[in-house]
């Protein structure tokens, strides 16, 4: 009896153990690791020659482009020409531009959306998630201040040195908030504007945390600016402050 009373105590234990590891009699886990999302505006489609070829979003790194784009390296006689995603990314590193002026914005737009692409693709599934899942006003007004856009060049020198100010809206206080989806929202502030669309969810760095890939497309009013940049953001606690982990 001591002995069958002693089986029954081990078997209990390693029932206990496997609950709490998450395991269950099915060999699934009961801890499950949340998908990707990536917004279907991320795509290259229409730049290809064949749209119908591509088979996800990973391979239009690699697909060839219907039109091609001669680059000059900055300092130096090299030319090549640019007629994907992983070629224009290779050539920005490299320290390249267009040879026309003419096609600098061009260049600039078909990089930011490769760029993204490149890092939507090597995002992975994730155990934790703080970041809320729309994108509303008390999310945005918070996140790092060097998301801030800066419209008067007599301002922004100042600003910038001034590590007390955390969040874009204590840089520049946003007037007024437009919510265009769960994923996309329009600023405006004053002497100007940002389009915010939130382009990725996922792991980026590896620490099974979820991340945010957004782009951001700032405007000065009277429009004669415009740039759009990339920012990698992420939270460690759900009241936490948001992170910046990279930009481009």
């Amino acid at each position: 009896m001591k002995h069958f009373n002693q089986v029954v105590l081990l078997v209990m234990g390693i029932h206990a153990s496997l609950l709490l590891n998450g395991c269950s009699n099915g060999g699934g886990s009961v801890k499950e690791r949340m998908p990707v999302f990536i917004n279907s505006e991320l795509t290259m489609s229409a730049y290809m020659s064949d749209t119908e070829a591509i088979d996800n979003l990973a391979d239009e790194l690699g697909a060839p482009w219907s039109i091609k784009l001669t680059v000059k390296q900055v300092a130096g006689e090299k030319i090549r020409e640019v007629d994907n995603c992983n070629s224009i990314l290779s050539a920005y590193d490299d320290n390249f531009e267009p040879i026309k002026p003419s096609f600098h914005t061009a260049f600039l737009n078909a990089l930011m959306q490769c760029r993204a692409i490149s890092i939507a693709v090597n995002m992975k599934s994730f155990n934790v998630s703080h970041i809320d899942p729309n994108l509303d006003k008390k999310s945005v007004s918070n996140f790092p201040a060097a998301i801030a856009f800066i419209p008067s060049k007599s301002k922004k020198s100042s600003i910038e040195t001034d590590a007390s100010l955390a969040n874009i809206n204590e840089v520049t206080p946003i007037i007024d908030f437009t919510s265009k989806s769960n994923y996309e929202a329009e600023l405006k502030i004053d002497g100007g504007s940002q389009a915010i669309m939130v382009l990725a969810k996922g792991d980026a760095d590896g620490d099974q945390v979820e991340d945010l890939l957004i782009r951001v497309i700032n405007a000065s009013e009277e429009g004669s600016y415009r740039a759009t940049h990339l920012f990698v953001l992420t939270k460690k606690e759900n009241e936490g402050s948001w992170l910046l982990l990279s930009k481009y």
